[in-house]
């Protein structure tokens, strides 16, 4: 008996340092830092998430290629909000169940504003991409913004039209989102203060391809010019249905005619159009925008867009904070707020105590075909 101990002792001796040597020899996996990133890669704004997630890759791409972030490999998590809050907010929660999940990018106004009180709660750095809702960062400490803002945009809009165009009679259709409510509200007390005048406005559905109905009062009211406010593909259908309608009056609009796709959309109806913009563009000289552009086409076939360039650096800032302080939600904040002039492909980018990354506005226009500088 005592001699059938001994043998069962010696061969599960043999079989535990069997499996010793096993794991000793089998590679180890790399460790890695999660994001996680809540786009809208489905639904009306779909494209913008696309762009997005292309910048965010190429981002990660390149991180990992040169070696990770102290040797360790960086990953994103993907959560489709369909441009829901809703949505939103559930794909929040389900990233950051995991607990190792210490930062997540959101997209859009409404999305990141509906994120926004449970990343607070829950000590989560929520960088925010596409976000133009005026004061939003101001609403946490662990929220920054990646974008310009809408209050930026219709400000620097009623600076040049009361300065530069006359202060016309204007109409304005805007996006029916915490974005279009927030730039008509700041665009109504900045032109204002110019006394210009407001005569005309309607709001519209971001997922919306038929405006002719909203757009019939607009014909018979005496207008100097129309203010278009959005960033979806509606908004340039908006424009184009405008002239087909008979409306002839100059168009202004924000940024969202930057997105190449958008201005081929429009076609002739956006030939001299006033927008305004950022300070990316793919026509660059600048070193870091070439390479950005030159990587980008080889991985995507595409030109790149202020989409994928926001994107892109806000990767790149989130990466060199982690090194700073570390993969824990307070390093990962502090390590954010000690930006200063980062070299970005949008420009030098410093990031402010409320967690608004600003970024200057300048005026441009479509003019056959390009678009063409007005002011900076």
């Amino acid at each position: 008996m005592k001699k059938k101990i001994t043998i069962s002792l010696i061969i599960l001796a043999v079989i535990v340092a069997g499996i010793a040597i096993y794991f000793a020899q089998k590679p180890k996996e790399p460790e890695t830092i999660k994001i996680g990133a809540i786009l809208p890669l489905t639904g009306p704004s779909s494209e913008i998430g696309t762009w997005q997630k292309n910048g965010i890759d190429l981002a990660i791409e390149n991180i990992n290629k040169a070696g990770g972030i102290e040797g360790k490999k960086l990953i994103v998590l993907y959560e489709d909000s369909k441009g829901d809050p809703r949505n939103g907010t559930m794909a929040f929660t389900k990233l950051i169940a995991s607990r190792d999940i210490y930062c997540v990018f959101s997209s859009l106004s409404s999305v990141s504003s509906a994120i926004l009180p449970i990343a607070d709660k829950q000590k989560i750095v929520l960088v925010m991409l596409a976000v133009s809702l005026p004061g939003i960062a101001d609403r946490s400490e662990w929220a920054f913004r990646f974008n310009v803002g809408s209050d930026d945009e219709a400000h620097a809009m009623a600076q040049f039209l009361a300065t530069k165009m006359g202060t016309p009679k204007i109409a304005i259709y805007y996006i029916n989102d915490e974005f279009g409510n927030g730039a008509l509200q700041t665009f109504r007390k900045t032109y204002g203060g110019y006394r210009g005048d407001i005569v005309w406005e309607r709001s519209y559905e971001k997922d919306q391809t038929d405006h002719r109905s909203n757009l019939v009062s607009l014909k018979n009211i005496k207008v100097d010019g129309v203010y278009v406010i959005g960033y979806v593909k509606s908004s340039v259908l908006a424009i184009k249905q405008m002239r087909e309608m008979g409306i002839k009056v100059p168009i202004y609009a924000n940024m969202a005619l930057t997105v190449p796709v958008f201005l081929t959309l429009g076609g002739e109806a956006v030939e001299g159009v006033h927008f305004t913009t950022n300070l990316f563009n793919p026509d660059s000289k600048e070193q870091v925008v070439r390479q950005f552009v030159k990587m980008y086409v080889q991985r995507f076939g595409e030109t790149p867009n202020f989409f994928s360039a926001f994107a892109y650096d806000a990767v790149n800032i989130v990466a060199e904070a982690i090194k700073r302080g570390g993969n824990i939600n307070i390093g990962i904040k502090e390590g954010i707020l000690s930006i200063k002039d980062y070299d970005g492909v949008t420009g030098k980018i410093t990031v402010e105590p409320n967690g608004d990354a600003e970024f200057p506005v300048r005026i441009v226009k479509v003019e056959k075909g390009k678009i063409v500088e007005v002011e900076k």
